[in-house]
């Protein structure tokens, strides 16, 4: 009985650990279809585009002010897009590491 409330247990933690894991992917696939979309200047009027922007701008918000953006032939080289993915990214293994210490 009490290796099958075990295995139990291991399995809902596994769970919590993959749900942090899709979170992270999904968050760097939304800023890194924000930073292309940018690079190759494409149009914020069509609908895809302007979603992507809407539903990354809280994540890329706070770094917005740290640097300024590059403008090279039209194209926006933003670096608050990559210091929101390099910051969640981390964000996101560090918080992995603390849970596999906690289930521990």
């Amino acid at each position: 009985m009490r290796t099958f409330l075990k295995s139990i247990f291991h399995r809902r933690i596994d769970r919590v650990e993959h749900g942090l894991r899709i979170g992270i992917l999904i968050i760097q696939i939304a800023l890194g279809l924000r930073f292309m979309f940018r690079v190759f200047s494409l149009n914020p009027g069509n609908l895809l585009i302007d979603l992507v922007y809407r539903a990354t701008w809280p994540l890329v918000a706070p770094f917005e002010f740290l640097t300024q953006n590059i403008l090279l032939q039209g194209a926006v080289f933003e670096w608050s897009t990559l210091l929101a993915f390099l910051f969640y990214t981390l964000l996101g293994q560090g918080l992995i590491r603390w849970w596999k210490k906690v289930r521990r």
